[in-house]
């Protein structure tokens, strides 16, 4: 996962970058819910409905133009629809949005240990450890699996923690699709398809990442 260029670090985030990660990780958890879906030997095909559909409510543009999120209606948990750009990234949007993806990657993990799998420790071992951080949404909701750090509305451009979060989501991502040891969809001896890590993830994290303790993942543009 190393490599010699950081795209972003805890010193240097720029606007266009923390828009594409974000892109990147939304899309990222979409193609890997489609690919759940569609996988003739998962015991659901509700990985989109669940974990994508019913929670996210923001849509992302990227610096290249292309679109990824949707708006749904609005309720105890999730806030009226935002929209991101490198042009337009508000406090409120942000913690939103956030917030989404953390729970996004819970309920999945969740799921994938529900699902009649091989391997049953997606949560305890591809979410738990890594978002470590908590994201407090408008509406008053908690959701994450650490106490590194509380994202509240208000106060959601913190360099340094954004950069830790981005790098965290991306190696979530990561953990629940590659062919490790414990966990990852493409060592998964239920699954049909083996190529989860490359489409879900390589070809889609294609920023590079350094978080605070000088770890990297992704892949230098």
């Amino acid at each position: 996962m190393g490599n010699i260029h950081s795209n972003i670090k805890p010193t240097g985030l720029i606007k266009k970058d923390l828009v594409d990660a974000l892109y990147m990780i939304v899309k990222a958890i979409e193609t890997l819910c489609t690919k759940l879906d569609a996988d003739g030997t998962a015991a659901t095909t509700t990985h989109l409905a669940l974990c994508y559909t019913a929670i996210f409510n923001v849509v992302i543009e990227d610096s290249k133009g292309n679109r990824v999120g949707q708006g749904i209606a609005e309720t105890s948990t999730i806030e009226p629809t935002h929209i991101i750009s490198p042009g337009n990234v508000t406090d409120t949007a942000l913690n939103a949005l956030m917030y989404q993806i953390v729970l996004s990657l819970e309920t999945l993990s969740e799921q994938l240990d529900t699902d009649a799998l091989t391997l049953n420790t997606y949560e305890s071992v591809g979410y738990t450890p890594i978002m470590t951080q908590r994201i407090e949404n408008s509406k008053g909701n908690l959701v994450g699996a650490g106490t590194d750090f509380t994202f509240k509305p208000g106060g959601m451009f913190q360099q340094k923690q954004l950069v830790d979060f981005l790098y965290n989501c991306f190696f979530s991502i990561y953990t629940l699709t590659y062919a490790g040891t414990t966990v990852g969809c493409d060592s998964d001896g239920t699954l049909t398809d083996v190529d989860y890590c490359d489409l879900c993830y390589t070809a889609i994290c294609t920023l590079m990442i350094e978080n605070s303790k000088g770890s990297q993942i992704g892949v230098s543009r």
